[in-house]
């Protein structure tokens, strides 16, 4: 729980348990200029911050398959290999939302998942940890689907797996999980990922995660 604030450099200061952190959110007035990507990633103090992208191929652990969405009037969608609505990303009310579809065959854009992806470029070196509580619904078919937490080094080409968390809809819906506790050490540009996945084909589900922020940790 974080306590007390005022403003710094492309970040706020809040403190945590007697310790001053700096706490990173994604800006409420990210918008982009219709189908382009401009403004993707968006820039916080004239550095690149944030980041939503498509996975294509769709593979999470590729780190060439991050392509920078663009705008769709209220959403970043991917600029092709699109089915039914996504993948697509969003922000709003301290909430980030991503809309996911497993494979759905039949050729065409029916093949693939479509999974889309938030980037956050890390602004320095140093230790890094999550907040948010994430929620899946599956709204379409079923099995388990993961938010995937891992970071990127682009120049090394390099993915790793720093957390999954797991959901599946058996007889209940699938419960809320903490991002508390999720931490991951950083060096300066280098990306903490958050993305999806699922077990089956044909399976539509969303992720969000309220109150989602990522704070520098001791």
């Amino acid at each position: 729980m974080f306590r007390k604030g005022l403003f710094a450099l492309g970040a706020l200061l809040l403190m945590s348990a007697g310790v001053w952190a700096e706490v990173y959110q994604i800006p409420k007035d990210w918008v982009g200029k219709d189908k382009t990507s401009d403004n993707n990633p968006v820039l916080v103090d004239g550095k690149a911050m944030w980041r939503f992208d498509r996975l294509w191929p769709d593979d999470a652990y590729d780190s060439e398959a991050y392509v920078p969405m663009v705008w769709a009037g209220g959403s970043w969608v991917g600029k092709d290999h699109n089915f039914a609505g996504q993948p697509a990303a969003s922000y709003s009310k301290s909430t980030l939302t991503l809309n996911c579809r497993s494979q759905w065959g039949g050729g065409g854009d029916g093949d693939g998942n479509k999974l889309p992806a938030l980037a956050f470029i890390a602004p320095k070196a140093g230790k890094y940890k999550l907040e948010g509580k994430v929620m899946a619904e599956i709204w379409e078919g079923g099995g388990v689907v993961k938010l995937l937490i891992l970071t990127r080094d682009v120049k090394k080409k390099d993915i790793a797996e720093v957390k999954v968390l797991e959901f599946s809809k058996d007889k209940e819906a699938p419960k809320p999980q903490s991002l508390a506790e999720t931490e991951v050490t950083l060096a300066e540009g280098q990306e903490l990922i958050l993305t999806a996945s699922a077990t089956n084909a044909n399976t539509g589900y969303t992720f969000t995660v309220a109150q989602f922020k990522i704070a520098t940790a001791e």
